[in-house]
């Protein structure tokens, strides 16, 4: 029982408290020809602007952002949820033509939508231009023995989650040939960790010194992955 209070505490101790609810979709409804587009796709507390600062961020960084806080929500499954996603490109899908490249960025099981959506935007001839998917903290390779899937599903909890969204059916979830692929972890990630978050045999790509949420809260994270967008090493 030791292990298991000690776990607990460390999972109270970096619970970041949840932002208040707001009214706004936060979905851009017109995208903006010839501007690079980032895609924020949130992994729970889907009613909970968790990804706004970063959208924020971006937009002051020369991108257009569009951050999916309404697109992705509780009610519906994983796979109706990335049906939404898809939908909601391809309402736009003249205008994508015109823009010179995607960044899909997705927190937790958000990551594999980003994967996923990149693929689909390439199959069905949504999109033929430069993609990169970053994915923050994503299960790829989600399947945890009993301690693990508890451990889990306490950490999401603890951050107010209701539930969590995952393919109904496993993934195969491999290095893409056709678009790029970033996985970032977090080194004192209380919710993921790095062996279920990498596409690879080995650690995730990049590991940064931060927690769950702070993969998308913290401002020197962000400038990281900044520099990953623009093509910049840190």
């Amino acid at each position: 029982m030791g292990l298991v209070d000690t776990m607990f505490r460390r999972l109270r101790s970096t619970v970041v408290p949840a932002a208040p609810s707001e009214s706004s979709t936060g979905i851009r409804e017109v995208y903006t020809p010839g501007k690079p587009l980032i895609v924020l796709v949130p992994g729970y507390l889907y009613h909970q602007p968790i990804m706004r600062p970063m959208a924020t961020r971006f937009e002051r960084n020369g991108f257009q952002a569009d951050y999916l806080s309404a697109v992705v929500n509780a009610r519906h499954e994983y796979e109706h949820q990335q049906q939404l996603i898809l939908d909601h490109l391809a309402s736009q899908r003249e205008v994508l033509a015109q823009i010179p490249r995607i960044i899909l960025i997705g927190h937790a099981t958000g990551g594999l939508h980003a994967y996923e959506i990149a693929s689909r935007l390439q199959k069905e001839g949504l999109y033929t231009g430069e993609i990169l998917v970053i994915a923050l903290s994503t299960p790829f390779r989600y399947k945890p023995n009993f301690f693990e899937e508890q451990f889990l599903k306490a950490g999401l909890a603890m951050r107010g989650a209701t539930t969590i969204r995952l393919p109904k059916v496993p993934r195969n979830f491999v290095p893409s040939t056709t678009f790029k692929v970033l996985s970032v972890t977090a080194r004192n990630d209380e919710v993921v960790n790095r062996r279920m978050a990498t596409l690879f045999d080995g650690w995730s790509q990049y590991s940064l010194d931060t927690n769950h949420s702070g993969l998308i809260y913290e401002k020197i994270v962000f400038h990281k992955l900044l520099a990953l967008v623009e093509g910049r090493t840190f």
